[in-house]
């Protein structure tokens, strides 16, 4: 996690989250369970870093609880069989962009509603969600022109 300041911003609007991508682009086929433990895992590691007791294992977790429907959302739309098949090339680029925006979004309000445990700042909830999610999904679809030529 990375945050930008803007000059005379005192609240960090921006921040970019990298790490999530890779709960998100685990196998298609991988358990449920496993994927909710090692993001749990994970998300203690980093807050064991950044001194945020829970924070971010709680928001991976709801991000890998969901990655399912996110499949789910798109299979019928896209036409995207999931198997046991699951390289990125083979899925194509937007869909792949797609599922990873719709888990990065719910991370991003997942992470930043923990963060303040309350809905009282519900706009600033979701005005850092949102620019957060963008900057992020920047990053990740930077990630994927770079390492993933094929798309």
């Amino acid at each position: 996690m990375k945050s930008l300041m803007m000059p005379g911003d005192t609240k960090h609007y921006f921040q970019f989250f990298f790490f999530p991508v890779s709960i998100f682009f685990l196998p298609a086929t991988t358990a449920r369970w496993l994927v909710i433990l090692l993001s749990f895992v994970f998300g203690l590691v980093v807050d064991l870093f950044y001194d945020t007791p829970g924070v971010f294992a709680g928001s991976l977790m709801i991000a890998a609880y969901l990655r399912p429907f996110a499949l789910s959302v798109l299979e019928p739309s896209s036409g995207i069989k999931i198997g046991k098949e699951g390289a990125s090339y083979r899925v194509g680029f937007f869909p792949l962009v797609l599922y990873s925006s719709i888990l990065m979004l719910i991370f991003c309000f997942s992470y930043f509603t923990l963060e303040v445990f309350t809905f009282y700042y519900i706009g600033e909830i979701f005005i850092k969600s949102v620019l957060s999610f963008l900057v992020s999904s920047l990053v990740v679809v930077a990630f994927l022109f770079i390492f993933n030529p094929k798309l």
